[in-house]
């Protein structure tokens, strides 16, 4: 379980989001979503323990995230950013694994995603010469290797083509049964049909629905 117990977000001279208090299990799809500024970028740093919370905790099978070491943390949490690092020299393979011991079963899961995702042929290609998109599918397979009980995401279908994005979704949707995954987005007409929870952000609020094809999008 993924909780946020009064969490407060934001900096030492500006809060962001106050008082938020959430429960979510395995199986959760959660969009977060707010205007730009709002503090979603904070708010997933935040989940992750690589930003200290203002006030409050977030627990992940009742461990305290932001007192674990960071190798545990990166054994319950994963995080896939919005824009792919610079890496010029390493091939796409070598990238998949670099958030796990790199060794012949970590390439041949690799591999599986990679047949999966429609990007086989990348597999010795240097991550530098590849497009945004399939630089970004080559991060979802990292994240995906790392296998941890919870997945955020900021933007992940930011340079996809539409095809790619139904893909995206289809591939979320196949691995959330066991986990709870947090997707940052602005692509709403994509994501919405496929959560299962809607997390908005306000000025120091946030609001949750659990039927996400109700949200009435004006309040955004």
């Amino acid at each position: 379980m993924l909780r946020l117990n009064q969490l407060s977000t934001g900096f030492k001279t500006k809060c962001l989001q106050k008082g938020i208090s959430l429960n979510f299990e395995p199986g959760t799809i959660a969009l977060l979503l707010g205007r730009n500024g709002v503090g979603k970028s904070v708010f997933l740093r935040t989940l992750m323990g690589i930003q200290k919370p203002l006030q409050g905790e977030v627990t992940i099978n009742d461990q305290n995230l932001h007192s674990l070491k960071p190798e545990r943390r990166a054994n319950l949490i994963s995080l896939m950013l919005s824009t792919p690092p610079q890496v010029e020299l390493l091939t796409a393979l070598e990238v998949a694994c670099s958030s796990i011991k790199h060794n012949k079963e970590a390439e041949n899961n690799a591999k599986f995603w990679f047949q999966n995702l429609e990007i086989l042929n990348l597999t010795h290609k240097a991550f530098g010469q590849c497009s945004d998109g399939e630089k970004q599918k080559i991060m979802l397979t990292r994240c995906l290797l790392q296998n941890t009980p919870v997945i955020l995401m900021d933007e992940p279908t930011a340079f996809l083509d539409y095809p790619a994005k139904i893909q995206f979704w289809n591939t979320m949707k196949s691995i959330s049964a066991n986990k709870i995954i947090v997707v940052s987005t602005h692509d709403i007409d994509t994501a919405i049909p496929n959560a299962t929870h809607l997390i908005h952000l306000k000025n120091q609020d946030a609001t949750l629905s659990i039927d996400p094809l109700s949200f009435n999008l004006n309040l955004l």
